[in-house]
């Protein structure tokens, strides 16, 4: 039975339960009794319709409204991520561009008209990736989360072209040899030295000590910063003899060794950042394609052509998927071309 309208400074209003069943007051735009009873009832189904949704019913994503659902994820992102007011500000943005009715409205087309929107906005490409990262999320909490029978939409959106230089390059032996000559910076050359023999991500190159090289042993302990949660265990690689050679030069030049191998400046506030940016700066001017991580590229594309076994390569690496390691290999044509003469038949 539906709460009694009662006339409050000449405008009817009720109440009623919300979808938390919190006691709420509404108050009608009809100032005529017989219509604001219309009204109420029609809020009434809306608001149990509402209530179906949040109890995790069978949902039509061709009826779901896009705000019910912003509202259904907003409220999963509070309980469940440390800041989620970005996804809150992408929703505003949304909202804002494209002006959705209903979930389904937001589609591949849709998306690729938003990310031109804050293209002529001034935005930056990585910005905008992380908006659309977010709309993946969202996609993924309706599928996985309340089951909606919707496609995901967000997939196909093209990402970031500047990761494709990554994904697709590993330095030659031309362009290492290039890089030694004309790099004179000596941390940065620490650094492509580490991560292009080790494998190391940026991080785990820049803080990587003296004490974690082990000379008389020919190993390089490796404290994995990325998975440190999941595996928080150090791994011990091969030291590969360019990079011994080239250590002990560089610690014959300190009569006491530092802490770090990689020497950075107290005054720079976010020493890997800026070193990241350097090399990229540098490769640019050597005209040679290619990021720090690209070192992480090479060395497991070279140890594959070099003819080394992929698990031995994954446990250098230190990965743990297949597909992931396929990632980070690139095989160059002319090896292609001379590993199918190796065949005997």
């Amino acid at each position: 039975m539906p709460a009694k309208l009662e006339l409050r400074k000449g405008k009817y209003s009720f109440l009623y339960r919300d979808a938390d069943y919190k006691q709420r007051r509404h108050t009608c735009q009809q100032k005529n009794y017989h219509k604001a009873k219309e009204e109420q009832l029609l809020f009434l189904a809306e608001e149990t319709e509402k209530r179906k949704h949040l109890k995790g019913g069978i949902i039509n994503p061709d009826t779901l409204s896009w705000e019910l659902f912003c509202n259904m994820y907003v409220k999963f992102s509070r309980q469940t991520k440390d800041a989620p007011e970005r996804d809150e500000r992408t929703i505003k943005l949304i909202n804002r561009i494209l002006k959705p009715i209903y979930l389904k409205d937001i589609t591949t087309d849709k998306l690729r008209e938003y990310r031109e929107e804050r293209k002529k906005e001034g935005v930056k490409e990585s910005s905008i990736n992380r908006e659309m990262n977010t709309v993946k999320n969202m996609f993924t909490y309706a599928i996985k989360e309340k089951n909606i029978p919707i496609k995901h939409q967000a997939a196909p959106i093209i990402p970031y072209p500047q990761m494709q230089v990554v994904r697709d390059k590993y330095f030659t032996s031309e362009e290492w040899t290039k890089m030694q000559r004309e790099i004179k910076s000596e941390s940065m050359l620490t650094v492509l030295f580490i991560m292009l023999y080790t494998a190391t991500r940026l991080k785990e190159a820049m803080l990587m000590k003296w004490s974690h090289v082990l000379f008389n042993q020919d190993l390089v302990m490796i404290m994995p910063y990325k998975t440190r949660k999941s595996n928080p265990d150090p791994v011990y690689i091969p030291l590969h003899s360019n990079l011994k050679a080239y250590l002990l030069r560089l610690r014959e030049k300190y009569p006491e060794p530092p802490e770090y191998i990689v020497k950075t400046s107290k005054e720079t506030l976010n020493p890997i950042y800026s070193m990241s940016a350097n090399i990229r700066k540098k490769l640019k001017e050597l005209k040679i394609k290619g990021t720090a991580h690209t070192c992480r590229h090479t060395f497991i594309s070279w140890a594959f052509m070099s003819g080394i076994d992929g698990l031995i390569i994954m446990d250098w690496a230190r990965i743990k998927n297949i597909k992931v390691l396929n990632r980070y290999k690139h095989l160059s044509p002319d090896f292609k071309k001379d590993t199918i003469n190796k065949i005997t038949i």
